[in-house]
């Protein structure tokens, strides 16, 4: 009995630690709702259309903008953060206060954006 256990146990270890699976699928067309809404949105002037902050917008900022494609920030924030982000601003959030606030943005825009937003994790 104490084998089957052990071996329970074993199993589960990678998800405890952040291995196995890469977390929720994301829905195709909801990436691509959010990808378009990063552009119409202007996201795309500070963030760039990778999401790396690599524009000219971005690189004259200070601090440069975020960088999504960071896997390890993209494991450091819920989807919630970045939503309260979005809509309320980086200032707001004891973040840059370059990031704008977009008060406006529906939840279901919020869910798109964060769909486009981890879709660039590298």
């Amino acid at each position: 009995m104490k084998h089957i256990a052990l071996i329970g146990l074993i199993a589960l270890l990678p998800a405890a630690c952040g291995g196995g699976d890469a977390g929720p699928k994301l829905d195709p067309a909801t990436v691509a709702a959010g990808k378009k809404l990063f552009v119409e949105k202007g996201c795309v002037l500070c963030h760039g259309e990778k999401g790396d902050g690599d524009t000219p917008t971005g690189k004259a900022l200070t601090p440069p903008p975020r960088n999504y494609t960071d896997a390890k920030w993209q494991a450091s924030v819920t989807d919630d953060h970045i939503k309260k982000v979005v809509k309320e601003g980086g200032a707001a959030n004891g973040l840059s206060p370059t990031m704008a606030a977009y008060p406006d943005t529906t939840d279901q825009q919020l869910t798109e954006l964060v769909a486009f937003i981890r879709s660039v994790k590298k």
